[in-house]
């Protein structure tokens, strides 16, 4: 089972220059706005056309009128560096990163190339190399919260946390209602075990974005390590209003009602956790413990059977499970 939701991407080139959109992964990209440093030079010619037809995900215009500007002004270190988008856009990522780099070759202090660059290289898992190229960004480009946030994600993907939470610090500064600044930083203080000041981003997230899943998911499991059942419920809940069937949410539930006593319903959890994932083998131990609690042995006994062969290394680990909840029930009736 997850603890945790991570699901965040690096932003897209699209996603920089809007400025303060979500980026998730998954997500289908729809127009382009430049920033302004950026959007000035190609909404005049010679690439205004491209631009108009890149805007309009008119993908193979776009590619064609870029090429007739490359080859009527081969050094225009901006042609180079939208069609290298525009073949990223064409699953050509090769040949994207062979124009992103020729932008930069002939001009170094292009920073939405070198933004463009360091996006392929954190999806490519060359970590230290986008962060190089966020620093350029950063250097040449101005505040942007989009950098700092890519950025972050890098130092992330190689641990650095607390380098992380700072550069996502800065994406929240530069722009208060950034939400996915909000989220990063949670879930990095959340890796870090400080889960007051994680709590804090999710509940920031939230108020900005009330339907976000992951946000909803990793405020849940902090709720429900804090013993705040009822409030890990209510988010497990909304959670799968939005997404129903994961099956991560309906496990998580089961626990949270188990620990306030409502059984029935925690069994239920259970039972779909195993009509979406049937190996799910803790859902077969945790049911089956239930149906003890519950005085139904025959059908735990038919749950532990199904757990154990799913998981036959751990009857030893089962049975002292078993006794501890028969030893509980037993409790009760005294």
């Amino acid at each position: 089972m997850s603890l945790l939701k991570k699901s965040l991407a690096p932003s897209s080139v699209e996603k920089f220059s809007r400025g303060n959109n979500m980026k998730k992964v998954n997500w289908i990209l729809i127009a382009v706005s430049f920033l302004s440093w950026a959007h000035s030079a190609f909404a005049q010619d010679p690439l205004g056309r491209a631009l108009f037809l890149y805007e309009r995900r008119d993908f193979e215009g776009a590619l064609q009128e870029t090429n007739r500007v490359i080859q009527n002004i081969p050094n225009y270190s901006r042609a180079y560096a939208l069609r290298g988008q525009i073949k990223k856009e064409r699953r050509d990522f090769d040949g994207a990163m062979a124009d992103f780099n020729k932008a930069l070759e002939l001009n170094p202090k292009d920073g939405l190339a070198s933004y463009q660059r360091g996006v392929m290289r954190f999806e490519r898992g060359d970590n230290d190399g986008a962060i190089s190229d966020f620093d350029k960004t950063i250097e040449f480009a101005g505040k942007v919260p989009m950098v700092y946030y890519n950025r972050g994600m890098a130092k992330q993907a190689k641990e650095k946390h607390a380098e992380a939470i700072s550069d996502f610090t800065k994406s929240i500064e530069i722009d208060p209602k950034f939400t996915d600044g909000y989220y990063a930083r949670g879930l990095a203080y959340q890796t870090l075990g400080k889960n007051a000041e994680a709590l804090a981003d999710y509940d920031r997230c939230l108020e900005l974005k009330p339907q976000f899943f992951e946000g909803l998911y990793n405020r849940a499991t902090l709720r429900l390590a804090a013993d705040n059942l009822d409030g890990a419920i209510s988010d497990y809940t909304q959670a799968l209003s939005i997404n129903p069937r994961d099956h991560d949410c309906y496990f998580y539930r089961a626990q949270a009602r188990e620990r306030k006593g409502e059984l029935e319903a925690a069994a239920g959890d259970y039972g779909k956790v195993l009509e979406l994932n049937p190996q799910s083998a803790e859902a077969y131990a945790g049911r089956g413990i239930l149906h003890l609690y519950q005085k139904k042995d025959a059908e735990a006994k038919a749950d532990f059977d199904q757990y154990l062969k799913l998981n036959p290394a751990m009857k030893e680990s089962l049975n002292r499970r078993i006794e501890y909840a028969k030893y509980q029930r037993n409790k009760k009736k005294r």
